[in-house]
């Protein structure tokens, strides 16, 4: 059974802090979402963003990019 992915890779930015609902909205359409933990968290994007995420302001810790199927952990041969 083949699953149908949303996404070819992401691209996701590790900050030093979180963002507000307000400078999420202004990460356009290619922003798939944001995951805190503590007091970082993970911008998840569809595509490159490095513009984007270095105008928020906030720290990049680090920056990934992963094929959407190791991320859900479906890339099984």
């Amino acid at each position: 059974m083949s699953k149908v992915c949303p996404y070819g890779d992401l691209f996701i930015y590790h900050l030093a802090g979180a963002l507000d609902a307000a400078s999420e909205a202004d990460l356009g359409p290619d922003f798939i979402g944001n995951w805190v933990e503590e007091d970082t968290s993970f911008l998840f994007f569809s595509r490159p963003a490095d513009e984007r995420v270095e105008r928020t302001g906030i720290k990049v810790l680090a920056r990934y990019r992963l094929a959407y199927e190791d991320w859900q952990g479906t890339n099984l041969e």
